[in-house]
């Protein structure tokens, strides 16, 4: 990759939690509360992972004071505990299809920079968002993956 063609672009971080609305959050009673709230979390009712309309969910930044950042690879509650209910697993499945579609809506103007499927008929495809896009454009370039960027 050429990286003279690197533009700079605002980062849309999504809906962060920031420490004044988390010390808003705080002072409610745990035992009244899901019982997967985390030990850590000081009485807040913060979940990581909540089903919301458009499929975003609030995210503190790692480093929050008093604050919590859960990143798991297991399927989880709204809590971020891990959680192999199938309902739950059902909702939070539901939850990331909804984030795409809140992606493609608001995020995926003709100034954004994809990939395009040069082979319809192919039985693998990469969706990546972020840094992740530079490991998949190397395993690409390694493999002489049939696909191709588009910017």
């Amino acid at each position: 990759m050429d990286k003279s063609t690197l533009v700079s672009e605002p980062i849309n971080r999504g809906k962060l939690i920031s420490p004044v609305t988390l010390n808003e959050m705080k002072g409610i009673n745990k035992s009244t509360l899901d019982s997967s709230l985390s030990a850590q979390n000081d009485g807040v009712n913060y979940k990581r992972y909540e089903l919301t309309p458009d499929g975003i969910s609030p995210v503190m930044l790692p480093g929050t004071e008093n604050g919590e950042f859960i990143a798991t690879s297991y399927e989880h509650d709204e809590y971020g505990a891990t959680n192999e209910d199938p309902v739950i697993k059902k909702q939070q499945q539901d939850k990331r299809f909804k984030k795409m579609e809140t992606f493609i809506q608001q995020e995926f103007t003709k100034d954004f920079t994809g990939y395009e499927i040069v082979n319809p008929e192919a039985k693998e495809f990469f969706v990546t968002f972020g840094v992740n896009r530079y490991v998949i454009e190397e395993y690409m370039r390694i493999k002489n993956s049939k696909f191709r960027i588009q910017n």
